[in-house]
């Protein structure tokens, strides 16, 4: 989605992010020509606030337990375009950080020119990010599997048909729709 990118003392330009698990480049076969594309670490979440000695956060009457851990990095990768764009194509962008309305990223690589995400309109996803960064998500701390906020892509075999894909989806999704039922799908397959 949108967010401001925050360049010296200009005003914030709004530019098109997508939060992406750290391994969208490789499923969809996505080049990254300068850098790096991200890896599994740079998906590993956050760590947890201190607890206190009951395993609650936070210690008593609301006081810190400790001094909060350090916060991991937010992972990014540039799209060729916005590389060229906002950093004229200079290849010393990676390995710095730039500053984003929700904080610093940091760039580790850019993708090779052409990468577009194609999902139905109704989705409202960007067709053509600007930056991606790597998503720190926990998956033991959504227990109620009750997030909808992601979209589930994938690669077909080349010997795969459109049809056979799409049933096989369909019997994913609805195993998983037995065992996790949820008050709100998407449903965009």
């Amino acid at each position: 989605g949108p967010a401001p990118l925050i360049v010296g003392g200009a005003p914030p330009q709004e530019i098109q992010t997508a939060a992406v698990t750290p391994n969208i480049f490789s499923v969809l076969g996505v080049k990254v020509v300068r850098g790096r594309a991200f890896t599994e670490d740079d998906g590993r979440p956050q760590p947890p606030p201190p607890q206190n000695a009951g395993g609650t956060v936070g210690g008593p009457q609301g006081q810190p337990a400790g001094p909060p851990p350090l916060r991991l990095p937010q992972m990014a990768v540039l799209s060729d375009g916005f590389w060229r764009r906002q950093y004229g194509a200079d290849p010393s962008i990676v390995g710095k950080d730039i500053q984003l309305g929700f904080g610093p990223v940091h760039v580790v690589g850019v993708l090779a020119p052409g990468v577009e995400l194609l999902f139905p309109p109704k989705a409202g996803v960007e067709r053509v990010p600007d930056l991606w960064t790597a998503m720190r998500l926990n998956y033991a701390a959504d227990v109620t599997r009750n997030n909808v906020c992601c979209f589930v892509v994938g690669r077909m075999k080349p010997t795969t048909t459109l049809t056979a894909a799409f049933q096989q989806v369909e019997g994913i999704a609805a195993e998983l729709r037995s065992r996790f039922p949820t008050k709100q799908s998407v449903d965009l397959h």
